[in-house]
């Protein structure tokens, strides 16, 4: 409902007018208008509830003449409007501004005024207060004799419902401009300073409704780009023509501009959330992966950096995919500068390491394949698998259980997991040797180390190195040293104390492995290899720290 097809405008009606007042005017306006119209308006401003959204969207705490004043200079599309809503309740001026929206005219000359009247009206509903407002309406329903609104639940559902309409005339607004997607862009930008604070609600509504809008174009443009990311692997694969190569990439460049120019809006109001835009990350991913897929399978850095650059620029409102981006610019640019070297280097490491990491082995109904990809283990009717670059958890252990000294079972496991899912690999079979299983067991190991921990050892040093405090069971490691439990009497833990490096002595046996305050007898901390995550690694990293003093390197920082 806007502002000329109020009841209150219809009947020429102020909001003070008692009921008696309401008929009179019905039956004047009846005169040279539709009556059932007349009867209509006046039953909507007799009825306390149906009334509620016409004083809503009418212009409370403005004077009668004023308002009829303000609506007449609201629908001139030359007036300069910005002056006379100053002082106004906001949502007066909110409904002020949505029919200068409604009635400036489709000229390029005004669309300037447009997009200054759509980012004022999103302003200024930020200015709306739920009291001020009930306050408002209250006290002209005390003048003309109508029951107050008493439920303040009430009238935030119909000012939603107001907000909508809203909304709507935004959208129409926006729809009047050559290029609303840029204008939307511009005003998220303004509103938001590129993302970093969080979006008026009208402003966020408004873009949901536009995401809806152009959803089914960017779809199609999303299929068009796949599809001549298709098209650049098979050329890049199949041909050893450049031009044909450079003729694509120019054209699926053009493609993600016009792409990024529709979702930029989408992408700014994510980002104020502190997240990425969905649609934009998984196109951006699969232009990431077409730039890996240059660069690493085939040596085009150069067409690579060229993706990465673009991405930078486009995507530049994905928070969590910027860091990447920039990595690989960074990585592509080092290239670049010793390509010939580098290439061979990487080419040579990656062949050793795949050769070292590759498992594929079957016991009993079971079977074990690591690769480059998976860990994966299968069994009759299941399959366990997790990615090798998400396994950020392992643990392994023995454990054999006795009943009266006779064995009554025994467990070599291994578990590999992320924080997607687990990965739990059994390498004993029943009525096999042990000394097999054993066998099993450490060749697994093996492969995992290679695949997995030098990669978690690695990158574990690194988070310590730069001050991260991390925890392993009742213990909690940092670059200093570590944080123990404390034991008295009986026990009884008291508060834990945090040890240096050198005050430290490490050992293990019985599947644990224990660290201890060496001149605190009290003081110590047991961590079950097949309980605690990641404590294999922990233990590997403190017999490094005591070579060469490399825990004073850690402190320094100099393991990043």
């Amino acid at each position: 409902m806007d502002l000329t097809s109020n009841p209150f405008f219809f009947l020429n009606a102020s909001v003070r007018d008692n009921s008696r007042r309401l008929i009179e005017l019905s039956e004047e306006r009846s005169l040279f208008a539709n009556p059932q119209k007349c009867t209509e308006a006046r039953i909507i401003l007799a009825n306390p509830r149906q009334r509620l959204m016409a004083e809503i969207a009418w212009l409370p705490g403005v004077s009668p003449s004023k308002a009829r004043n303000l609506i007449n200079q609201a629908k001139d599309g030359h007036y300069p409007l910005f002056a006379t809503i100053e002082g106004l309740p906001a949502i007066s001026a909110c409904n002020l501004l949505a029919l200068a929206i409604s009635c400036i005219k489709i000229e390029e000359s005004e669309e300037s005024r447009i997009k200054i009247c759509i980012q004022t009206l999103i302003e200024k509903f930020e200015e709306v207060d739920i009291e001020d407002l009930i306050h408002l309406i209250n006290e002209d329903r005390g003048i003309a004799g109508f029951p107050v609104v008493q439920s303040v639940d009430i009238l935030a559902q119909t000012l939603a419902e107001h907000r909508g309409s809203l909304v709507t005339t935004l959208s129409e607004g926006l729809d009047k401009l050559g290029e609303p997607d840029l204008a939307l862009t511009e005003i998220a930008i303004e509103l938001t300073e590129y993302g970093e604070y969080q979006a008026p609600l009208l402003l966020e509504e408004l873009t949901a409704k536009y995401q809806i809008e152009v959803a089914q174009h960017l779809d199609n443009l999303t299929e068009h780009i796949l599809k001549l990311k298709d098209s650049i692997e098979n050329i890049v694969k199949n041909s050893d023509r450049p031009d044909y190569l450079l003729k694509h990439m120019t054209s699926f460049e053009e493609l993600l501009r016009q792409w990024d120019r529709i979702a930029k809006p989408i992408q700014l109001i994510a980002k104020t959330r502190g997240i990425d835009e969905v649609a934009s990350a998984n196109l951006a991913a699969q232009v990431r992966n077409l730039s890996l897929f240059l660069a690493n399978e085939f040596g085009l850095h150069e067409h690579a950096l060229r993706l990465s650059l673009l991405m930078s620029e486009l995507f530049s409102d994905l928070p969590q995919l910027e860091a990447k981006i920039e990595e690989d610019i960074t990585a592509l640019q080092d290239i670049l500068k010793n390509k010939e070297k580098i290439l061979s280097e990487v080419r040579a490491e990656k062949e050793k390491w795949e050769q070292e990491i590759a498992l594929d082995i079957k016991f009993g109904e079971y079977r074990v394949i690591i690769d480059t990809e998976n860990i994966t283990y299968l069994g009759p009717g299941w399959m366990q698998s997790v990615r090798i670059d998400e396994v950020d958890r392992v643990r392994w252990g023995v454990l054999k259980s006795y009943t009266y000294g006779v064995r009554t079972g025994r467990y070599f496991t291994i578990w590999a997991g992320s924080p997607k899912t687990t990965v739990e690999i059994e390498c004993a079979v029943f009525l096999e040797s042990e000394s097999i299983v054993m066998r099993r067991y450490e060749l697994i190991l093996e492969k995992l180390w290679k695949a997995v921990c030098a990669r978690l050892v690695s990158h574990t040093l690194a988070r310590l190195s730069s001050g991260e405090k991390l925890r392993y069971g009742d213990v909690v490691v940092d670059n200093e040293g570590i944080l123990l439990p404390k034991y008295k009497f009986l026990g009884l833990s008291s508060e834990p104390m945090h040890y240096s490096w050198e005050e430290l002595s490490i050992s293990s046996g019985s599947g644990y492995f224990k660290i201890s305050a060496a001149k605190e007898k009290n003081s110590y901390a047991q961590l079950s290899y097949r309980d605690v995550n990641n404590v294999h690694i922990l233990e590997t990293i403190m017999r490094f720290l005591w070579k060469d003093g490399n825990y004073a390197k850690l402190r320094d920082g100099q393991f990043h």
